[in-house]
């Protein structure tokens, strides 16, 4: 068995049979195909039997709720291919996408190997028509572990070149040997589990080859935890220390995460106004005074090197300035406010805002 191709399915009735009908139509027949259902509400487990009864390539697991990386791992411990792809159940494959991995993988003998993707934007109803961008790789390969690590930034700055599943082809024994898995994580758990495979590389290939499509998720209908300041920084931690065994962590390497990072750690101090969190005023000064005080943030907030633009904001955070932040945030969603109506004339602007709150917005601007 050459590829096992593990899918998480959680309530994906609706994008699910594209995905699987592109995934049995590769130009390559020697795979399985594991449908890990996560514990769905609607008809994705009938749709997976279905397909289970069609073609004896596919296996169906059903599991309880867990998450994706929950899911990823039931698929793991049941594959038996030389190599696992990682698929998600609302994208969709190229015929050849792994036929072209794998033949980028026999020639190179590389424990992982990456390819691009076509981005889509889904829209409020589900739809996936409008194509964002192309992610299309550099090709390059390098061989031994050291040789890996040390090129590993040119992997790394692309998120989505480097911490999804997606795009790539793992090896079992890889995974298998050095007892790896994704982590109970409500996000980051797919860059956490690429760190830790990387880790364990002797081989790598990237082929430029545009081979999956991924739906970027309707914005408004993403939900944060409340601890996804704490899950932000965990990666932030976990990838430093990565970068220093590795032997990367330059000067230069640590301004573009510091900076990266904290633009990540403001907006989701930012997140205490999200409508879901139902908070009042008084939870919110206390959600942004444990981060600021929670030691972690305090250490990086000392040491942290970050873009000027953003200096002002390192600051409040370094001095645990909860009032500075919330005239921050004010003054940013003044900002927005006007960018938007930017190309309306005056006389448009006061009929919508008010004659004195339009006064008001320009001289809180040009306070600030």
């Amino acid at each position: 068995m050459t590829i096992s191709i593990i899918v998480p399915i959680f309530n994906a009735e609706k994008t699910l049979v594209r995905c699987i009908n592109s995934i049995l139509a590769q130009t390559i027949s020697d795979f399985e195909l594991i449908l890990v259902d996560d514990g769905s509400s609607d008809g994705s487990l009938s749709l997976c039997r279905r397909f289970e009864q069609e073609d004896s390539r596919i296996i169906v697991i059903s599991k309880e709720n867990g998450g994706a990386g929950s899911a990823r791992n039931a698929g793991i411990c049941v594959a038996r291919g030389e190599y696992l792809a990682f698929p998600d159940a609302d994208d969709w494959v190229e015929s050849d996408a792994y036929e072209n991995l794998v033949r980028a993988a026999k020639e190179t003998d590389a424990d992982l190997i990456v390819g691009g993707a076509y981005f889509h934007n889904e829209s409020s109803v589900g739809e996936s028509d409008s194509q964002l961008k192309l992610m299309i790789p550099e090709s390059f390969s390098y061989t031994g572990a050291d040789n890996c690590k040390k090129n590993v930034m040119r992997l790394l700055p692309d998120s989505y070149l480097f911490g999804v599943p997606w795009n790539k082809l793992y090896k079992r024994n890889v995974i298998v040997d050095n007892n790896l898995s994704y982590k109970n994580l409500r996000r980051t758990q797919d860059a956490v589990f690429n760190l830790d495979y990387y880790d364990c590389v002797t081989s790598v290939c990237v082929i430029s080859k545009l081979l999956y499509h991924y739906v970027v998720p309707y914005q408004e209908e993403k939900k944060y935890p409340k601890d996804y300041a704490y899950i932000r920084m965990a990666y932030y931690l976990h990838l430093v220390e990565k970068l220093q065994k590795w032997g990367v962590y330059d000067s230069n390497v640590k301004k573009y995460y510091d900076t990266r990072f904290f633009r990540h750690f403001w907006n989701a101090m930012c997140l205490c106004y999200e409508k879901q969190w139902n908070l009042t005023m008084i939870e919110r000064k206390e959600y942004i005074s444990r981060i600021m005080n929670n030691q972690d943030f305090s250490l990086f907030s000392k040491i942290a090197i970050v873009e000027e633009p953003l200096e002002r904001r390192l600051n409040i955070l370094r001095d645990k300035d909860v009032k500075g932040f919330f005239h921050e945030y004010r003054v940013e969603k003044v900002k927005s406010v006007l960018n938007h109506l930017r190309y309306l004339p005056n006389r448009a602007l006061i009929r919508c805002l008010g004659e004195n709150n339009y006064d008001r917005l320009k001289n809180k601007l040009k306070r600030n």
